[in-house]
């Protein structure tokens, strides 16, 4: 079952498939993490944060997806993942490309 972004907040813990607009995007200083944002305020309460970690970047490189900020910024994606609480901010932490594909 799909779900959207406000309705996979309360399932933290849970293994969910989310479908969701981008309207945020950020790559970390100091790191390589990427951000993928469902509201343009990652401090809306109604967002959830995708969290393409730093061994996750590397996959995504190795898929020529050298910049996920670009590549997916303002597009209609669906996640696959847990539901996690990191400094009280909902997200999904993603490891490998295949848990996020464009929806057409």
């Amino acid at each position: 079952m799909k779900l959207t972004a406000v309705e996979a907040i309360n399932r933290v813990n849970e293994s969910v498939t989310v479908e969701m607009l981008l309207q945020r995007t950020k790559c970390c200083t100091g790191s390589r993490q990427v951000f993928l944002d469902s509201e343009a305020s990652h401090r809306d309460p109604k967002n959830l944060g995708v969290l393409v970690t730093e061994s996750g970047r590397t996959k995504f490189s190795e898929a020529a997806i050298d910049d996920p900020t670009a590549y997916f910024n303002g597009k209609t994606i669906r996640v696959r993942g847990v539901v996690i609480r990191k400094e009280n901010r909902p997200y999904i932490e993603v490891n490998d490309p295949s848990q996020i594909e464009m929806v057409k």
